[in-house]
């Protein structure tokens, strides 16, 4: 259901601005300490705390972080998750049309983007290939109190936020022939 109101949207997503930012704020404080020689930034409206309507300069589902090395772009994060904690057998959830994004990016510009979701306990991490062994496996949640679709992935079946630290090491070596963390 699309909703031209200009408001409806800032008004359903009020609270998520700021938790949002948060979350971005968690990751950054992760990744930057662990790869000094890395260039890891939030996009511009990843920090704010306020809502942003979509323009041409901010597109629904962009990505929240950029990893780049001397210029050369590495990946994209989308930050998510829920200031919750996550019991052994929730499901994890990836909004479907960040997925498609995702996806669309992949086939277009050949650019990695991972999914690094923070909860109160634990932090994972997801990439194209692992997530499309889910894509089917699909919910239709009220989150919001509107109806969203969702990938479901079994919390035990789940990366670690440690599986983007790996690859992360691997891509700097490509490019370097050396990683930052070892």
């Amino acid at each position: 259901m699309m909703h031209s109101d200009d408001g409806f949207w800032k008004r359903k997503y009020r609270s998520e601005w700021k938790a949002g930012a948060e979350r971005v704020s968690q990751v950054l404080g992760i990744l930057r300490p662990l790869y000094p020689s890395l260039q890891i930034e939030p996009k511009d409206y990843a920090l704010s705390e306020n809502f942003i309507k979509p323009s041409s300069s901010h597109v629904k589902h962009d990505p929240d972080i950029t990893v780049t090395k001397n210029g050369s772009l590495l990946c994209e994060i989308e930050v998510s998750g829920s200031f919750i904690d996550l019991e052994k057998d929730d499901p994890i959830y990836v909004l479907l049309s960040k997925y498609r994004k995702a996806v669309e990016r992949k086939t277009k510009e050949n650019i990695d983007t991972w999914f690094w979701l923070v909860f109160d306990n634990g932090h994972y991490s997801f990439d194209l290939d692992f997530l499309s062994l889910f894509k089917d496996k699909l919910e239709t949640v009220n989150f919001k109190g509107f109806p969203e679709t969702y990938i479901s992935i079994p919390e035990g079946l789940s990366y670690s936020a440690r599986y983007f630290v790996y690859w992360l090491n691997d891509q700097v070596r490509k490019n370097t022939g050396l990683g930052d963390f070892m």
